[in-house]
């Protein structure tokens, strides 16, 4: 199409000097009424060497294109173009002398002069169709060679999986040993190969089943052995447990009521003693009282834990002041904080919860008492954050801290993290082992992180009770 389009532009300038020499309109009717039967062609028009358009046929959005390129003359023919049209200016060149004039012509010398521009414009809707034509028969063709090979090999195929197919559906019914053993007929030889395989595998299965029944039934006797054993073995371990909580519950009981009366008798021999000349014995006796206070708080430790693993610990709720526990239990363990400073931060508002103030005593005595033993010459912070559903106490302090593996056995009861600080300063290694079984009772949480030199934090949420 650009081919014909060059030559007709050839042409069209060839046969439009006498309109540029005249620089008249009527002269170029007839050539450009010849330009108009061309196919394709939708513009055709002269431009002069004055840079104006002398004449034009067609849209005017076309010559406002050839303004804008024809800016420069030129010898060479001009070509652009764009997704729907061809532009094409071909100038149109005399011979002439080095003077004459405008009516006459001589070519007596090679010089050629650029009288102006012929100008064409060719539409490629009609190639472009041809295009979509072509193109569509090609996908037709295409898709007719398509599903004819698919066919083909669709057919292909089903002579060679239908054999297939059927030795699968052997494999997927419930009796397929016993169809295995029937052969496979068709196919070719390696889909025959491949039948007398699987029935080879399907007797082997067979056989294994049977053995594995065998083994099955020697496991289920022996499985109902161990079953019997294990469930003595428990029986026992169960009554074991059982008393020894009796034991350790009616011993403790039975510690404490002598031990009291000792106590008291040496409260009452104190006070006789300190106004007698005598007086120099209180020491010996505050001595023995200690002791004997620390042995009864073991021997409560010891019957505390035994009523929770006989399951008879329970809660007595009332209405406590949170402040007020709080306070109870900094002055409790305040003989323990005379190497420590402790830093108490306590909310602005004390509210009256429903708990058991008791065991929430209990639970901070032993987390500051375990601070405070751990912690020499450090810091023990004792944080209370109020919430509506719950109270969230934590104690945090800068102690010796503990060890990965310690932080997993701090709650089992006698276990004592660090033997030679606990020797020294005293303990059982039940109080860890009661506070967590308290907060548990209470349905709440205790969270525990701890670093070697840097100290320890016990975190411990009370949910409160609704009345």
């Amino acid at each position: 199409m650009l081919s014909n389009a060059q030559q007709l532009a050839l042409s069209f300038s060839q046969q439009s000097v006498l309109a540029l020499l005249t620089a008249s309109a009527e002269n170029a009717d007839s050539v450009l009424q010849q330009m108009q039967a061309f196919p394709d062609l939708i513009g055709a028009g002269l431009w002069s060497n004055e840079k104006a358009m002398l004449v034009w046929r067609g849209d005017d959005i076309h010559a406002r294109q050839f303004r804008d390129n024809l800016t420069n003359h030129s010898d060479q023919m001009l070509i652009w173009q764009n997704e729907q049209y061809i532009y094409l200016a071909a100038p149109v060149l005399v011979q002439s002398q080095a003077e004459h004039s405008e009516s006459e012509l001589s070519l007596d010398t090679a010089k050629m002069q650029n009288l102006g521009y012929a100008l064409l414009v060719f539409s490629k809707e009609r190639l472009q169709q041809q295009n979509r034509d072509l193109m569509m028969l090609s996908l037709l063709v295409l898709s007719v060679a398509v599903v004819s090979i698919f066919l083909f090999i669709s057919n292909w195929l089903q002579k060679i999986t239908q054999p297939l197919h059927q030795l699968s559906e052997r494999m997927k019914s419930e009796d397929f040993l016993q169809q295995a053993t029937e052969p496979v007929l068709a196919g070719s030889s390696e889909i025959q190969d491949i039948s007398q395989s699987y029935q080879q595998m399907a007797a082997a299965i067979a056989e294994r089943d049977e053995a594995l029944k065998l083994h099955q039934q020697k496991l289920e006797s022996l499985v109902q052995i161990r079953t019997r054993e294990l469930t003595t073995a428990r029986d026992a371990a169960l009554t074991a447990s059982r008393h020894k909580s009796e034991f350790l519950a009616n011993i403790s009981h039975e510690l404490r009521t002598p031990l009291q009366s000792v106590i008291g008798y040496i409260d009452l021999v104190n006070e006789q003693l300190e106004f007698s000349e005598y007086a120099d014995l209180t020491t010996d006796l505050n001595r023995a009282q200690q002791n004997a206070e620390n042995l009864l708080k073991m021997i409560n430790s010891l019957l505390d834990l035994a009523k929770i693993e006989a399951g008879k610990m329970e809660l007595h709720c009332s209405f406590v002041r949170l402040n007020s526990v709080v306070t109870q239990a900094v002055e409790l363990i305040r003989p323990l904080l005379q190497q420590n400073q402790l830093q108490l931060q306590l909310p602005e508002h004390s509210p009256e919860l429903y708990l058991d103030g008791e065991k929430l005593l209990q639970i901070l005595v032993n987390l500051l008492s375990n601070a405070c033993k751990f912690t020499r010459g450090g810091i023990i912070n004792l944080t209370v954050r109020y919430q509506e559903t719950g109270c969230e106490f934590s104690i945090a302090d800068t102690g010796i801290g503990m060890t990965e593996a310690e932080l997993n056995k701090i709650f089992t009861p006698f276990y004592q993290a660090d033997g030679s600080q606990s020797r020294q300063s005293g303990g059982t290694g039940l109080g860890l082992a009661i506070t967590q079984q308290f907060v548990r009772l209470m349905n709440g949480k205790i969270q525990v992180s701890s670093k070697p030199g840097v100290g320890s934090e016990f975190v411990v949420y009370v949910p409160i009770l609704k009345t």
